[in-house]
């Protein structure tokens, strides 16, 4: 086994928001200012996060996902061998989700399909790909009686996209008829000489409602997926809206925007809080545990009323709350609150972003309470002792000036739970290591005879050995296997107690694993 805990936890942040170019909800690690430059372009909110984070010159791996936009897309007829039309049997989709690639053209004709990138901005080129086969140097190639050797589609579909994976194309193809179909007889006649893609765009312009349901669509693709830690950048624990005139008054900015959207069946206004937690819970079922880092609309005060701000933080508790469901499942959320300055001061950003990647760069068994923060960050709004201490209490987390460190630190590294034994997050990070470790140990077992396993006591031996090593290693101070049962064929249940390091009670943790399915483990 690894020796330091989080060489196999925590390292993995996925950043969720908008740019003005790449793919839509395909997650793409990223590694420097150059690489997201080239895929992601100039402008957008997750290169506003991404600059936070390679400030901060913390370890950690980042994967960014694009929610809004919409990718340039074109379908083309195929003429089938025994004279029938597959209608919109080929699809062609912009490589990046902007408007630049609706003026991209497919052009047919008879020795060859073309693709032509006609502006400026695409760069002014043509690709040609001939039906039928060429050697390297593009001369054709002929079978021993003289003839031409065409091609499939799907050579030919292959031949476009290797192009685009090459960075010598932007466009990928895809087909829904027979492979085998040749490339030579199948879309001329069936379509225009001259096709242009069409429906792309970036998706930079956006508002809250609509990044509240590009996030639905993302969260439903990302699910299942082994994330350590996620960010919907710009959307905030306070875009919550209300109805009640009061605090509209007291607590709300007018003057800035609010998600509108209503649940259908309950008529209460929707919030990001609530969704991701709904993602987060999701995430259990699939053996994934998943840390979500919310933050608050930078409030660009140096000097706030502290009084006040507290009570605005514990009536936006209160809004986002309402629905007692999730109460098991909040210590799956932190939420900073107060601004930073970043490049000594020219920048002031909320301090979510650089709280989620401290998470990252530590490992799982230490506290984020006192860590300090890089040198080039320093507290915009400076909250008191007194203040400090009744966020904690809340669930929030907020960050101070040490004059021991001589810089900024995290002044409470806690959850949005109120349970005590979830209040802590290094608490947190510890039963999330337990889990996936139990749960990667029983999907060794997928496809195998569950009554064997029992039987022969497998099972519980390396569950013995895991428990034992984790304790070893200051993450559990006691467990207890309370049962491990098949409650009908073909499944097996573990049900499991224990206690991290820093816990004064035992907390209760599930297992499960079906013979073709994929094991999962959940909170109690």
């Amino acid at each position: 086994m690894a020796e330091k805990a989080n060489s196999y936890y925590g390292k993995k942040i996925f950043l969720l928001g908008t740019a003005d170019f790449g793919p839509v909800n395909l997650p793409i690690k990223v590694s420097s200012a150059n690489h997201v430059k080239n895929v992601f372009g100039e402008k957008g909110s997750l290169l506003d996060a991404f600059r936070v984070i390679k400030e901060s010159d913390l370890e950690c791996e980042v994967f960014m996902v694009k929610v809004t936009g919409k990718h340039s897309e074109l379908y083309l007829n195929i003429n089938l061998p025994n004279s029938e039309i597959e209608e919109n049997g080929l699809y062609f989709k912009a490589q990046y989700a902007n408007e630049i690639y609706n003026d991209v053209q497919i052009i047919i004709r008879e020795d060859a399909l073309y693709i032509n990138y006609p502006t400026d901005a695409l760069g002014n080129y043509y690709l040609q790909y001939k039906y039928n086969e060429t050697d390297e140097n593009g001369n054709d190639i002929r079978n021993e009686a003289g003839n031409l050797i065409y091609k499939t589609l799907y050579n030919l579909v292959e031949e476009i996209n290797e192009d685009t994976r090459l960075m010598n194309s932007a466009v990928y193809c895809y087909l829904s008829c027979d492979p085998k179909t040749m490339a030579n007889t199948s879309l001329l006649g069936v379509n225009e000489q001259s096709n242009t893609l069409k429906g792309g765009n970036s998706g930079i312009y956006y508002n809250k409602n609509m990044i509240y349901n590009c996030l639905s669509d993302t969260y439903n693709i990302l699910e299942g997926m082994k994330i350590d830690i996620i960010i919907p950048v710009d959307c905030y624990y306070d875009d919550t809206f209300t109805d009640d005139t009061d605090a509209l008054e007291k607590y709300f900015d007018l003057e800035r925007e609010y998600i509108t959207l209503k649940d259908a069946d309950t008529s209460e206004y929707l919030s990001y809080y609530n969704q991701l937690l709904e993602f987060l819970r999701r995430q259990l079922r699939f053996g994934c545990v998943t840390h979500g880092i919310m933050g608050m609309n930078p409030n660009g005060k140096v000097f706030l009323d502290q009084d006040e701000y507290y009570l605005k933080l514990q009536y936006l508790k209160k809004l986002n709350n309402k629905n007692s469901f999730y109460d098991k499942y909040r210590q799956l959320i932190s939420i900073c609150v107060g601004d930073i300055y970043t490049t000594y001061g020219t920048r002031v950003y909320n301090s979510y972003i650089l709280y989620a990647t401290l998470i990252a760069s530590i490992q799982v068994i230490e506290n984020t309470t006192n860590k300090p923060l890089p040198k080039s960050f320093t507290v915009y709004n400076d909250f008191d002792n007194m203040s400090l201490s009744k966020i904690r209490e809340l669930g929030f987390t907020a960050f101070r000036y040490s004059a021991l460190k001589r810089t900024v630190v995290v002044s409470s590294g806690v959850t949005a739970s109120d349970d005590i034994n979830f209040k802590y997050l290094c608490n947190i990070r510890m039963c999330q290591l337990v889990m996936i470790r139990v749960n990667d140990l029983l999907s060794k077992y997928i496809g195998e005879d569950i009554n064997y396993l029992i039987k022969t006591k497998k099972i519980q031996s390396e569950l013995l050995d895991l428990l034992e090593y984790l304790i070893g290693k200051n993450i559990l101070r006691g467990f207890s296997i309370n049962s491990i049962t098949i409650p009908e064929k073909g499944h097996l249940l573990l049900d499991l107690s224990f206690k991290t390091v820093y816990m004064t009670e035992s907390i209760r943790a599930y297992a499960g694993l079906a013979a073709y399915t994929r094991g999962s483990v959940e909170n109690d």
